[in-house]
């Protein structure tokens, strides 16, 4: 607008200035061959009433031509305003009432143009948060403010998250705030249940590490031997009755498996102990070993460092049953700092004897001893009853001494708990099962835990990064709406088929793949840049982090995978990887090629102030323009390499 003034008011000044010098020209030119006062002062005055009525012309003509550009800009920019699917108003900052809103604001808060009007951005705040409102405009500057995550209440009442920027300006020659809104509730909420989740899982570490603290004291006072070594087979280890029973004097702790026992790799626990290293499962066997010269029951479990390994002497059979004892009367004792059930039943006479922690888990009152164990049957889930009683029965058919299952007990109102039941069965002489003696534990936080995690998948869907969740085989099982649109792959297309098969290309990092395929493996979580494509053979690079999930058993359920999209950071590598090969030529012009015709120079300029013989300066002259045409092409060389436009000279 003020530009346009000044246009106009420059024009008319010149047009006013010529018309004065050449108008008195043209009249005495016109009048010069005439005598008659009265034709000079005709065409005097017909030059005024001219040079009105065409100045007149010329400003409507030029006011016209700004008026509309200005309605044109006015329009552009309150279609921008309207337009903009943000919120956006303007409020007075002195009494905070709206000046004006954009139609996105109305639609998204439910308020008319004139109820928003009659209202002050106090109102669609909680009233807990006006002091903070007003606290945060004294705070704002003149710049571009965003002041974070606020609440909003919409006509109806509810309450949104928004994310506010705001600055500074005028609205019709007023100081207003100018504010726009971006409604962030599903994502805030989100944000807020997973820190929520976190922190929940923080606590139950905490609590799992303080069992394990009490698990560690524990195996110390039992009287399985105990140790621990790594992938690497080092002892990490071991606990006192690991000692005893090999007669071991000298610390173990941080030697090599074949350092402590030579012979080990002959011994038939050994490839016990390797398979599952390799496998990540659970083996249990009985047998003779020849390293301690002992008869021993042999226990190897895959932990996050290596495998753990039990076992005991079962030489002597009535020295197994005493060790049991003991076992059973320590694990009593840790019951009552862990709330474990531990439980003696006689399978010849169907008595079931109970320790004092299952009234912690149950408020159903205990029976006599004869009715106890269909009292205990009884509190099981009918859904459950069955399968428990049946594997039950089949595994002391079997012979089976380690029996384990899950299953659900009434805790009284209706409401039940998840348990876990470990039993060891004790056979006779004649190879008969005799008795069953076990502990139960309270499951239930970690398995309801558990399925709220697999619930909480439903969360994946919304996120934006792409997620694919395959099978212990590699094969696709699930992927969310993202991998959809950044793929083009639908989901159907994906089910069953190997990611890498559908994402990687030629032009994939042959050795990332491979570590890939190694994590695979083991099992193990992995990390890195990939190249990948689309269904249409677009590139792209992607951040993938895939997770292994395990069952409670430790075993291996599927992967996750979730991929970042780096496309545009790889970008930016690339032409910074490009300017520093520039940058390298163009130092080694400068270290090298200057050097020489600089040199060159420098000596030819010495000989000039001592050369007499005029035919010598004459030739040194000409050896020194040489030298710097020579130094002018390598200057030209440095540039073009620059500049990216190599010119060989």
């Amino acid at each position: 607008m003020k530009s346009g003034a000044i246009k106009i008011s420059l024009i008319y000044v010149a047009f006013g200035v010529l018309w004065i010098t050449l108008s008195d020209s043209v009249i005495l030119w016109i009048s010069k061959g005439s005598s008659h006062n009265g034709i000079f002062n005709l065409l005097n005055m017909g030059k005024g009433i001219l040079f009105v009525l065409v100045t007149g012309m010329v400003l409507f003509l030029l006011l016209n031509k700004l008026s509309k550009r200005n309605i044109r800009d006015e329009m552009q920019y309150r279609n921008i305003y309207e337009g903009n699917p943000s919120p956006i108003w303007f409020y007075d900052p002195k009494t905070f009432k709206f000046v004006s809103v954009n139609s996105a604001a109305i639609a998204a808060y439910g308020y008319t143009r004139d109820e928003f009007l009659q209202m002050s951005i106090l109102d669609i705040r909680p009233a807990e948060d006006i002091d903070k409102v007003k606290k945060s405009y004294l705070g704002m500057s003149d710049n571009l403010h965003s002041s974070g995550v606020w609440r909003h209440t919409k006509k109806d009442g509810t309450v949104i998250y928004v994310t506010i920027s705001s600055h500074k300006t005028h609205f019709n020659n007023e100081e207003v705030v100018m504010v726009m809104a971006r409604d962030n509730t599903e994502k805030y909420l989100y944000e807020l249940r997973l820190e929520e989740v976190n922190t929940e899982l923080t606590m139950q570490k905490i609590e799992m590490m303080k069992n394990y603290t009490r698990l560690e004291d524990t195996l110390n006072s039992i009287t399985d031997s105990f140790f621990t070594v790594n992938r690497y087979w080092t002892i990490t280890q071991a606990n006192s009755n690991f000692y005893k029973v090999t007669g071991i004097e000298n610390d173990v702790i941080g030697k090599h498996l074949e350092e402590v026992f030579p012979m080990v790799q002959s011994d038939d626990f050994y490839q016990l102990s390797v398979q599952v290293m390799d496998d990540r499962i659970p083996l249990k066997q009985e047998g003779y070993t020849s390293i301690l010269d002992k008869w021993i029951s042999f226990s190897c479990f895959p932990t996050e460092e290596g495998i753990a390994i039990y076992f005991n002497d079962i030489s002597v059979e009535r020295k197994k049953d005493i060790e049991l004892k003991e076992a059973l009367e320590r694990y009593d004792l840790a019951s009552r700092a862990t709330g474990d059930i531990i439980y003696d039943l006689d399978l010849t006479t169907e008595v079931l004897i109970l320790n004092e922690q299952v009234r912690s888990l149950t408020m159903e009152p205990l029976p006599g001893p004869e009715e106890l164990l269909t009292w205990w049957e009884d509190l099981i889930h009918p859904e459950d009853r069955e399968r428990v009683t049946l594997r039950q029965q089949q595994r002391i058919e079997a012979r089976d001494k380690y029996l384990e299952s899950e299953y659900r007990i009434h805790i009284g109102h209706g409401k039940y708990k998840y348990v876990c039941d470990q039993g060891y069965l004790i056979l006779d002489d004649n190879n008969q099962p005799t008795r069953l003696i076990g502990s139960i534990k309270d499951i239930d936080l970690l398995k309801r835990s558990t399925e709220q995690l697999k619930w909480n998948g439903e969360i994946l869907k919304k996120i934006n990064n792409p997620v694919i969740i395959s099978n212990a085989e590699g094969n696709i099982i699930w992927v969310n709406p993202a991998f959809t649109t950044v793929t083009g792959y639908t989901e159907e297309e994906t089910l069953g088929q190997n990611h890498m098969n559908i994402l990687f290309s030629f032009k994939t990092n042959r050795l990332i793949v491979q570590q890939l395929l190694e994590a695979v493996k083991r099992n193990e979580a992995f990390s890195a840049d990939m190249l990948n494509h689309t269904k249409s053979g677009c590139e792209y690079w992607v951040s993938l982090n895939l997770s292994p999930i395990f069952d409670s058993a430790g075993k291996l359920e599927c992967y996750i995978s979730v991929q970042n999209d780096i496309t545009e950071r790889k970008e930016r590598e690339a032409v910074i990887g490009l300017q520093n090969e520039k940058l390298k030529a163009v130092s080694w012009l400068n270290s090298h090629e200057i050097r020489k015709p600089v040199a060159s120079i420098l000596a030819l300029a010495g000989l000039m102030k001592t050369a007499e013989d005029e035919n010598e300066k004459v030739e040194l002259l000409f050896m020194l323009n040489r030298c710097a045409v020579e130094l002018d092409e390598i200057i030209i060389e440095i540039n073009a390499e620059a500049s990216g436009d190599y010119i060989q000279i």
